[in-house]
């Protein structure tokens, strides 16, 4: 039982993971404007981040990654 717990808060934290990521590809990494979002229509509204915790981290990291990338 406790196994199947840690299973599923890992896997709800890389969905929140997930959503903030394609929050900031969305505002081009910029994680202010992720709290300022006002597009009401997009399927991710209503689970966008709604503090900068960890957004600032998470942008840094994933600008270092498409660099490398390209």
């Amino acid at each position: 039982m406790k196994t199947h717990k840690k299973e599923l808060k890992e896997t709800i934290k890389k969905l929140k993971t997930a959503i903030s990521a394609k929050c900031l590809n969305c505002v081009c990494y910029q994680p202010a404007e992720v709290l300022r979002c006002e597009i009401a229509n997009c399927p991710l509204y209503s689970e966008r981040p709604v503090t900068l915790l960890g957004l600032y981290t998470l942008a840094k990291n994933l600008k270092k990654s498409e660099a490398k990338n390209t």
